[in-house]
């Protein structure tokens, strides 16, 4: 008979690992499969996630939609998943939990940002970031930071509509964003291209050409306000890798996109009917089907991004929580050294534990245990307009609570267990009473 001593910290440890071996074995029943259009099984279906529109299409969020929730699980196909209804029934999830969480939580410190409404510049970088002080898990452990995103303003030109085919990288129409002007706006429409409906049926995609330098950002919007096209939009870069991607924002089908540039270079703005999309961003022809179709009208633009940072002080081991709301899509932590550790443009949190204090229910959620002491700094970007940031910071639960101790007691020999629950074979003979001289 061997008997185990497991401390409460060890127990967490196992239910991580038991839960981290589940996932593993969902990953690894499909990993065999063969990749299709360069992705596999897993690549495909984070992509189909990534893509699924935010805005309603149909139906309801109140219930969880049909199947596994994609998010935590390796589904069979993931053609067949609503992918939309999913996000926003997390995000719903989400929301439910940051309400149910916000009465029980302390008065959190107040810090409104020190640069001006309108202006940008003084707290975009790490070196540059606000302290806020008071915040920590020897002082107060929340703090809400109001601030103002203000991106630069840029001139728009209006432009006469590409002409096919311009369904590449490099059949692009050149709009001299980021050579002769800022901005332009221009209308389309999707479908008229050799590969619509009324071509080969493969898809049609309209691309325009656009450079930016690190740190701009290229804002596109779509409007459809005539017909019934669904626009998507992709940012790809001259790798053809799909750096941002849009199907719906806010409450409508039309597409928006903020994609800060982290290097120089050229980016080709692709726009598309919803449920197509391109294999090889290079091939006008290996879309994967046409979707829906109709006239469209886009303004692409360049400018100076503004991205607010934040200095926090933590120590070694503290559990950093953050969320924003408002105008910013996206919310990061950095750590001493000033290297992103966490970013994110989403909000999961329906996930966590019901006893996690971690806050939630905003545009984006960011979270990081500190590897080190020393200021930590948060950043928001990607909007136009106002913010509220909430951040928290705890001490680890198992840290402070006494471990629980648990003993296993295992046998190799069999054991007659009838209905009635009582061994008759075993009685109260003290071979199946634990004893430290059977092993310890």
């Amino acid at each position: 008979m061997l008997e185990l001593d497991v401390d409460g910290a060890l127990d967490a440890i196992t239910i991580v690992v038991a839960v981290a071996g589940l996932v593993t074995a969902l990953v690894g029943s499909a990993a065999g499969a063969q990749p299709v259009g360069g992705l596999d099984h897993q690549q495909r279906q984070a992509q189909a996630f990534d893509r699924a529109q935010l805005a309603a299409k149909t139906g309801s969020t109140a219930k969880a939609p049909r199947g596994p929730n994609p998010s935590l699980a390796l589904v069979p196909d993931p053609s067949a998943v609503d992918f939309a209804s999913w996000r926003r029934y997390i995000a719903q999830k989400s929301q439910e939990r940051a309400e149910a969480r916000a009465g029980a939580l302390a008065s959190p410190i107040l810090v409104d940002e020190d640069e001006p409404d309108g202006t940008r510049g003084s707290n975009d970088t790490p070196a540059t970031a606000q302290p806020v002080p008071g915040l920590g898990t020897l002082a107060r452990h929340a703090a809400r930071i109001l601030g103002t995103l203000s991106p630069e303003e840029v001139e728009i030109d209006s432009i006469a509509p590409n002409t096919e085919n311009d369904g590449a990288i490099h059949l692009a129409r050149d709009t001299g964003i980021g050579t002769t002007r800022d901005g332009i706006t221009t209308t389309g429409t999707i479908g008229d291209g050799p590969h619509g409906r009324a071509g080969t049926g493969n898809g049609d995609f309209d691309h325009y050409r656009v450079r930016a330098v690190a740190g701009d950002v290229i804002t596109v919007d779509t409007a459809t306000p005539s017909g019934s096209l669904d626009t998507m939009i992709s940012v790809f870069n001259t790798a053809g890798e799909e750096v941002a991607f849009n199907d719906d924002s806010g409450a409508t089908l039309d597409s928006h996109i903020e994609y800060v540039v982290p290097a120089n270079g050229r980016f080709s703005v692709a726009i598309a009917g919803f449920r197509t999309f391109q294999s090889d961003p290079y091939d006008s022809a290996s879309g994967l089907g046409f979707g829906s179709e109709g006239p469209y009208e886009v303004t692409i633009s360049v400018g100076e991004a503004d991205r607010d940072f934040y200095a926090i002080n933590l120590r070694k081991g503290d559990v950093l929580g953050t969320t924003v709301s408002g105008a910013p899509s996206r919310i990061a932590i950095y750590d001493p050294s000033g290297d992103e550790v966490m970013g994110s443009s989403q909000d999961a949190t329906f996930i966590y534990s019901p006893l996690s204090p971690l806050p939630g229910g905003g545009n984006a959620v960011a979270e990081h245990v500190a590897d080190e002491s020393g200021w930590h700094y948060v950043s928001v970007e990607g909007g136009d307009g106002r913010y509220d940031i909430t951040v928290e910071a705890y001490r680890p639960p198992l840290e402070t609570e006494r471990p629980i101790q648990t003993r296993i007691w295992t046998s190799t020999e069999p054991v007659s267990t009838p209905a009635s629950g009582v061994d008759r074979a075993c009685g109260r003979s003290a071979r199946c009473a634990p004893s430290s001289a059977a092993g310890g």
